[in-house]
């Protein structure tokens, strides 16, 4: 059976986190402090790969952080350089959870991607939960209970009073 195009992104076997440094949370950006506390609140069965774009080393270095799902979650001066990473690795899918990004910028973002071949969720995204895969790849807050019904919202203010 073929996989979905979209496999990557949604049921996701590794993903990289863009978040800043891990080591140093205050130099994250608001929207990678609440992704990564619920992201780090949901057993997400994969494997995970923080990285910050700062770290020295070398492309053959990143490399080897080649993941199916690349997260990003950066202030948007820094969305740009973590898309070329993206596309340079292979990742086959990005989520970018930000917001303010202007149309400029969002245009150059998609263009990044299809230059690359990748699928993009964002920017201007709060993200999306797959509660069977304990995948909370948002800033929604809690994951939403496992079942048979799906949510799709371009508000991200409905999708979270339904999730409460």
């Amino acid at each position: 059976m073929n996989k979905h195009y979209l496999t990557s992104l949604f049921s996701p076997r590794s993903v990289l986190i863009f978040s800043g440094s891990q080591h140093h949370p205050e130099r994250q950006s608001p929207m990678a402090k609440v992704f990564m506390q619920h992201f780090q609140n949901n057993a997400f069965e994969g494997t995970v790969t923080y990285l910050d774009i700062h770290m020295k080393g070398t492309l053959g270095d990143l490399a080897q952080s080649r993941a199916d799902l690349a997260v990003i979650a950066l202030p948007n001066e820094q969305l740009e350089a973590a898309m070329e990473v993206v596309g340079r690795i292979q990742c086959r899918s990005a989520l970018i959870l930000s917001m303010g990004v202007d149309a400029t910028l969002a245009k150059r973002l998609h263009k990044i991607a299809h230059q690359h071949g990748v699928y993009l969720l964002g920017p201007n995204s709060l993200g999306f939960q797959r509660p069977k895969y304990h995948l909370n790849a948002s800033a929604l807050g809690k994951m939403a209970q496992p079942g048979s019904l799906a949510v799709v919202s371009q508000s991200g203010a409905l999708t979270s009073s339904i999730l409460d």
